[in-house]
């Protein structure tokens, strides 16, 4: 049985709820994303999304302006897009399975607490892991932060969110929890 597999049986059973959230939203292209931004010693901002087909993709602001839409609550495709497409390589591909379960943890993820910010480090940028849900009366994205390392670490109690963490970690080859996470 597959890692994720698994830690969604174990998680499903923890949350006490018989219904799994929806496959995958008609209009949903974005699911996960890992960010590293860092202003400290020159302007650094990268990441890797993936999307709805299960293709990993990197992307690179580093050269450019900061992409205005990082603290909004809700972004459009577009927005993101603006952002995804800057520098963008195909990487990976991550089994649609694999994928679908991931998703499913979405839901439960969203409902967690979060816990900080804990002042960590000291010029080390942040290095965030997200996943999306779709909302398509507003044809919006809502971030839903599962865990962020570095300057100001923020940990999703959820144990859903602890997982799809470790998830993204692997799948997108993130080195994680470098000394600077919650």
């Amino acid at each position: 049985m597959h890692r994720l597999a698994f830690a969604l049986l174990v998680t499903s059973a923890a949350s006490c709820s018989t219904f799994a959230d929806p496959p995958l939203p008609a209009d949903q292209r974005f699911l996960f994303e890992v960010e590293y931004v860092n202003y400290a010693w020159g302007f650094s901002w990268h990441g890797t999304v993936i999307d709805r087909t299960g293709v990993v993709a990197r992307y690179d602001l580093g050269d450019g302006e900061p992409w205005p839409h990082s603290d909004k609550e809700t972004v459009t495709e577009a927005q993101l897009l603006q952002k995804y497409n800057r520098g963008r390589e195909v990487v990976g591909q991550v089994d649609r399975g694999d994928l679908l379960d991931a998703f499913g943890l979405v839901g439960t993820a969203a409902r967690g607490e979060l816990e900080g910010p804990l002042d960590r480090c000291r010029d080390a940028g942040g290095l965030s892991f997200r996943a999306f849900q779709y909302d398509p009366v507003t044809e919006s994205y809502h971030p839903v932060l599962l865990r962020t390392e570095g300057d100001f670490a923020w940990r999703n109690r959820a144990a859903a969110a602890t997982t799809l963490y470790r998830w993204l970690a692997e799948v997108t080859k993130t080195s994680a929890d470098g000394g600077c996470a919650p």
